[in-house]
């Protein structure tokens, strides 16, 4: 395993191969497999599968990855908008699409 990352009650797992594996609480969708309900050990996020993963970050209902060829995934709660999208999330959907940030000089 290369990294592990926390949310509120929920993990991400990214293997040397660049997989993520995701367990916990999963009502939001936060685990990142299609639906809601616990997940009581790692699973594969099976979305994700045909992607080399690089970087992993946990929300607090929500999880985030990047891939190594820059693609930027996200899902779980979209109560705030964390999600970029009308509703909140339960497989990762890629938001380089929907990002418009602007880098403002200081």
């Amino acid at each position: 395993i290369k990294d592990i990352k926390c949310g509120f009650a929920h993990n991400l797992a990214l293997s040397e191969s660049g997989r993520i594996y995701s367990w916990g609480l999963n009502s939001w969708g936060q685990c990142g497999h299609g639906y809601c309900g616990d997940i009581l050990e790692p699973k594969l996020i099976d979305v994700l599968k045909n992607e080399i993963v690089d970087v992993i970050k946990c929300g607090n209902q929500h999880s985030y990855c990047k891939t190594i060829d820059g693609k930027n995934f996200i899902w779980g709660s979209n109560e705030y908008g964390e999600c970029l999208s009308t509703d909140d999330s339960r497989k990762p959907i890629q938001i380089d699409d929907q990002m418009s940030i602007q880098d403002t000089p200081k």
